[in-house]
């Protein structure tokens, strides 16, 4: 009994420390979509309030606000999720 819990409890701890470093091995090309299509939207968004006015801005372009949010917060839950899994404290920076 007690030997298969021991087995049981290394299964997961090799579980999880290998979905760790998939997902840390994922994270360099997320991280780079995910900052680049946070920028470009933020920015596009900045222009079209520059050149069309704040009502048009927010009634045509309103969806790159949500869609850079979106990439903002996906990054920020995927670290989230890293740092979950971590087999020691990590401080992810980029």
């Amino acid at each position: 009994m007690y030997f298969s819990k021991i087995i049981i409890k290394f299964l997961i701890i090799l579980l999880r420390v290998s979905a760790f470093y998939v997902l840390l091995w994922i994270r360099i090309p997320l991280v780079l979509i995910c900052e680049g299509v946070t920028s470009l939207s933020a920015g596009a968004f900045l222009v079209m309030l520059i050149v069309r006015g704040w009502s048009n801005a927010i009634e045509v372009f309103w969806p790159l606000l949500a869609f850079s949010f979106g990439a903002f917060v996906l990054r920020w839950i995927y670290d989230g999720i890293l740092m979950l899994l971590s087999p020691e404290e990590i401080a992810l920076d980029f």
